[in-house]
C-alpha cells in the first residue's frame, strides 16, 4: 500500500525556505537533465537534486524525483508552473541551462513561489514572510 504523506502549509514553506537557502548557499555546483551528476570528479546538481539533498531525501538520479510534489508543494513532479509555460527543470536545463550556480534558479524561483505552488496558495506568502522575518 502506497501511503503518502501530506505536509502542512508551514512545513511546506518551511520546506521552500531551506531549499532557496540552499541555493542560495553557493555550495553546489549546477547540472541539467539529471539530478546529480559526477562532471570531472565532482558531483553537481540540478535544483530538484540540491533539494533532494538539503531535505534530507535519499538521492534518485533521474530528472525528477516525485516526493517533491508534496515536500515543495508542486503540481507535479516537474514543477510545472501555473501559466503552464514553464517548469523548474525547464528553467534548469534550458532558460539558466549555461549557469554554473544557482543565483538566476533561486531568483526565479522566489519570483515565481505563487505559480508554482497555486494549489497551496498560502504557501508562498508565509515563504516571503519567513524570508523577511530573518532579515529584521
Amino acid at each position: 500500500m502506497n501511503m503518502e504523506t501530506t505536509y502542512t502549509t508551514e512545513q511546506i514553506a518551511q520546506n521552500w525556505v531551506v531549499w532557496l537557502d540552499a541555493l542560495a548557499s553557493g555550495q553546489y555546483k549546477k547540472t541539467k537533465q539529471y539530478l546529480h551528476d559526477m562532471i570531472c570528479g565532482e558531483e553537481h546538481h540540478c535544483c530538484l537534486g540540491v533539494a533532494q539533498i538539503c531535505l534530507g531525501l535519499d538521492k534518485t538520479y533521474d530528472g525528477t524525483d516525485p516526493r517533491l510534489v508534496g515536500i515543495l508543494g508542486f503540481t507535479n513532479d516537474v514543477g510545472t508552473l501555473n501559466n503552464g509555460n514553464n517548469s523548474i527543470t525547464d528553467l534548469n536545463d534550458h532558460k539558466y541551462g549555461r549557469d554554473i550556480d544557482f543565483v538566476n534558479m533561486h531568483r526565479e524561483l522566489l519570483a515565481n513561489i505563487e505559480g508554482i505552488t497555486h494549489l497551496h496558495p498560502d504557501v508562498a506568502p508565509l515563504v516571503r514572510k519567513m524570508l523577511a522575518e530573518r532579515k529584521v
